[in-house]
């Protein structure tokens, strides 16, 4: 199947859904086709905006999808949850220049620095 024929396949499944209140309630299954749809477009060049053109849905259920499946995965290029230190320990670890990062995935990095902890960010991004 072609990449438009499956575009289109997709765009028909997701108009068929039928309405529950105000919005529609995809299936997980069809979530995840329009995922591995959308990465792949977005791996050459698309926009998210434009593949939720093409599929007829909204722009902001691609990118919430293509997140949840990210972090999901395990396969984050991007941070999915953030703790934030009360002020007291925040400062104090900050004035020591000395930072750490905890990721979902449990692996944890010690002693950044805050330059350091910008690039690593700049890096997964």
């Amino acid at each position: 199947m072609t990449r438009k024929e499956l575009g289109l396949k997709l765009r028909a499944l997701l108009s068929s859904t039928p309405r529950s209140g105000t919005g529609r309630m995809y299936s997980a299954e069809l979530r995840r086709a329009v995922v591995e749809f959308a990465d792949a477009a977005v791996a050459q060049g698309q926009s998210q905006v434009s593949v939720a053109r093409e599929l007829g849905i909204s722009a902001a259920n691609v990118g919430r999808w293509l997140r949840s499946a990210r972090c999901e995965g395990g396969q984050a290029k991007q941070m999915c949850r953030v703790e934030l230190l009360d002020a007291g320990r925040r400062d104090e670890e900050m004035s020591r220049g000395r930072l750490v990062v905890h990721t979902t995935s449990g692996l944890s990095i010690e002693g950044l620095t805050l330059s350091e902890l910008m690039a690593l960010v700049r890096a997964v991004r």
